[in-house]
């Protein structure tokens, strides 16, 4: 698949999780297939994670972990779609795979940070220490404290309170990511980081706004029920930021080949 393909399929994929939201006025076969629509980003998340690592294997341990981390949030979401289909949603087993997605996601982050090897400028330390704050504090604010809720049960709160915890951390591996991209800048392997970065500062934006307006969401009022949309569009980012980095390492495995059948010949 070329990139161009690879784009024009991506947006086509958006435009079908759109139109199911927007077009369709049946409210219970709405629900069913903006379910279905929904779950076509984080498929091709997966499968775009899985083609990346299909070349570079296990030894680019932070893409590995990235990989791991987004398929556990896809089998989440795909748990959460099927039991929509049925009246009784009291099941915790979806927030198992989004919250272990969480420690696979920042474990891969910090491992490229390591591998960065940033060179830590006063500049750098408090632009960096400026943005954790902030970031830190919108997560804290809306994810945790405003996650507690005393007329729920306490492994609501629980929940609630550890997808507060798990935004912080990507809040602040986000700030991170964006110095290591800055050591990248001229590379061919800026881009896949760039996009990677957008679709995480999407996610975690969609994430604190779901848990300031988690009400509002659930009850399907708009404009609230299209944070879907910012979801959607975060996973098809990442989509194409590990398919980027497939098609990197294919192209380099491809020019080594074709070098040493040249000398052998």
């Amino acid at each position: 698949m070329k990139k161009g393909h690879l784009i024009i399929l991506l947006s086509i994929i958006y435009v079908i999780l759109l139109a199911s939201y927007l077009f369709i006025k049946e409210e219970a076969l709405g629900s069913r297939v903006s379910g279905i629509a929904y779950l076509l980003p984080p498929l091709m998340c997966v499968i775009g994670g899985f083609y990346a690592v299909k070349f570079s294997g296990v030894r680019n341990f932070s893409i590995f972990l990235i990989v791991l981390g987004l398929t556990g949030w896809f089998i989440a979401e795909a748990m959460w779609v099927v039991s929509g289909f049925f009246e009784d949603r009291q099941t915790f087993l979806w927030d198992f795979f989004y919250l272990l997605g969480y420690p696979f996601l920042a474990a891969g982050f910090l491992f490229e940070i390591k591998k960065g090897k940033i060179a830590w400028t006063f500049k750098r330390i408090i632009i960096t220490a400026v943005f954790s704050v902030l970031s830190v504090y919108l997560a804290a604010h809306y994810g945790v404290i405003a996650g507690y809720d005393k007329g729920l049960p306490w492994l609501n709160n629980a929940i609630n309170i550890f997808y507060g915890v798990g935004d912080i951390i990507l809040a602040i591996m986000t700030v991170l990511i964006i110095l290591i991209i800055r050591e990248y800048r001229g590379g061919k392997i800026f881009f896949p980081w760039l996009h990677m970065l957008i679709g995480m500062t999407l996610f975690v934006v969609a994430d604190i706004a779901y848990a300031a307006n988690y009400s509002l969401y659930m009850e399907g009022i708009w404009p609230y029920r299209g944070l879907d949309f910012f979801w959607g569009l975060a996973y098809l980012f990442f989509s194409y930021s590990l398919f980027s980095f497939g098609f990197l390492i294919r192209d380099v495995q491809r020019k080594l080949a074709s070098a040493s059948n040249t000398k052998e010949s």
